[in-house]
């Protein structure tokens, strides 16, 4: 399970995906386990599989706030945007409405254009941070879907130097492709000790 996570972090997706089957064939009915594969299969830009797979773990643990919110994920990689949202939305209200999770919402409404909600959430998010801790990686993800480069490169050198742990996935997350070709991004991949 952990190596998948490891593996997928570093973009080695096959093997994080072969990792995957091999811990649920030991450990069927984990939910952190399945819902590891479902991530591995997100990363790897498989969103249909992903989300079959991820299905599978709500109908598991249909009160796992957290799954739906990886859910909610690869609906949005998939481009299924009211799917994406719906899974947010209830990820909010059964994970007592975490930043995170409202981060999210933020970042799919900013990609399916619903932009002026997306600047609001994102205001209230900001605005809370002293009081809710949100990684500043999570308020970077969402301007640079908003297509605010500069504020998205601020906040993950800020997410950088302020908890770099929280910046794991920055090689791998498809949410900041539309980075990838700024040399920045690069930059920020070296920080963290991988190549990009």
């Amino acid at each position: 399970h952990w190596l998948s996570n490891v593996l997928t972090m570093v973009g080695r997706f096959d093997e994080a995906i072969d990792e995957a089957v091999r811990a649920r064939a030991l450990d069927p009915v984990s939910t952190a386990i399945n819902t590891q594969h479902g991530n591995a299969l997100y990363f790897a830009r498989r969103y249909d599989e992903s989300i079959a797979q991820l299905r599978q773990v709500v109908e598991l643990a249909p009160a796992a706030a957290g799954v739906r919110a990886h859910l909610g994920l690869a609906y949005e990689g998939a481009g299924r945007y009211d799917e994406a949202v719906a899974e947010f939305e209830k990820a909010i209200e059964l994970g007592q409405s975490r930043p995170t999770f409202r981060a999210r919402l933020a970042h799919v409404y900013a990609v399916s254009g619903r932009t002026a909600e997306a600047r609001r959430l994102l205001a209230t998010l900001e605005a809370a941070r002293a009081a809710e801790p949100l990684d500043a990686y999570q308020i970077a993800v969402v301007y640079a879907a908003l297509g605010d480069r500069e504020a998205a490169f601020e906040w993950l050198d800020r997410g950088l130097v302020e908890d770099p742990s929280g910046s794991l996935w920055l090689k791998v997350d498809p949410q900041l492709d539309g980075l990838r070709s700024d040399p920045r991004y690069a930059a920020a991949v070296r920080r963290i000790g991988l190549e990009p």
